[in-house]
């Protein structure tokens, strides 16, 4: 076709196809390597943003549909994303929403190859495993299963998805911790502060695991 979009030629011709893996492939790679540009893609062809279009329209078709299945206002500062990376400092995610919205897509899962049956079918089958152990703590590690995305920048890190207990309770979480003063004065240590930071959140993990068993109903 020439450039007013009018055929030339007579009938336009298929020269080739070609199709990408299964989506599911695509995202559990995106979040294993934390692709940007792969979740700005995916993240504006979901939202049925056409090529080309605004991407604070897309952002505010997924902030819509994450306040609709998370049961929050859509305008709720606690989950506010201004594109699909999360690289902005225009958005803003509250761990407490990001849980209920990871609690919510849990019990309504997409249809996503099972990986590990033990935990919640959807999107925890997308996160890799987790590892929470800790040198010289005393843990069922073999019956405790961790799923999880990881964030890490500049004197910020973030954890969230999802764990199951030895006694079979499915948790969801997520963790920021961050030190924005140090970080906007650009000091050296961010290695050794991303250190403590991981420690803390394997330790809320356990601890969690342990307060889950210990108040699970016995089994019938």
């Amino acid at each position: 076709r020439d450039a007013e979009g009018s055929s030339a030629g007579g009938p336009t011709q298929l020269i080739a196809t070609h199709e990408s893996r299964p989506l599911a492939e695509v995202l559990r790679e995106m979040l294993r390597y934390s692709t940007n540009i792969t979740a700005e893609l995916c993240g504006v062809a979901a939202a049925g943003a056409p090529s080309g279009g605004a991407l604070e329209a897309s952002a505010g078709a997924l902030n819509a549909w994450a306040a609709g299945r998370g049961g929050f206002a859509p305008d709720d500062p606690g989950f506010r994303l201004a594109n699909h990376s999360g690289l902005s400092l225009n958005s803003r995610v509250s761990p407490a929403r990001l849980v209920q919205l990871l609690q919510a897509v849990a019990l309504a899962p997409a249809p996503v190859e099972t990986v590990d049956d033990r935990l919640p079918p959807g999107v925890a089958q997308l996160l890799r495993p987790h590892n929470i152990a800790a040198k010289n703590v005393a843990f069922d590690y073999a019956n405790t299963a961790v799923a999880a995305k990881t964030g890490t920048m500049h004197f910020v890190r973030g954890l969230a998805g999802y764990v199951t207990t030895p006694k079979g309770r499915r948790l969801a979480f997520a963790v920021f911790a961050n030190d924005l003063a140090r970080r906007e004065q650009g000091e050296y240590g961010a290695r050794s502060w991303a250190n403590r930071a991981r420690n803390l959140e394997r330790a809320l993990i356990r601890e969690w695991v342990l307060l889950a068993d210990a108040t699970a109903e016995p089994s019938k």
